[in-house]
């Protein structure tokens, strides 16, 4: 499950990125963040990749 933060400031809930949503982290238009189960860490995406957000 991802959580993604549009421009306008509200949440929304998707089940995958498509490529309307990278076509959105590209042009800084929202964030994108998820659980990620294995490692038990939070991530955002950059536009191309999963990237772990670091404690502290």
């Amino acid at each position: 499950m991802i959580l993604w933060i549009d421009e306008f400031g509200e949440a929304h809930v998707a089940n995958d990125l498509d490529d309307g949503m990278i076509d959105a982290i590209n042009n800084s238009e929202a964030v994108f963040y998820r659980f990620d189960t294995d490692t038990k860490k939070y991530q955002y995406h950059n536009g191309t990749n999963w990237i772990t957000i670091k404690e502290g």
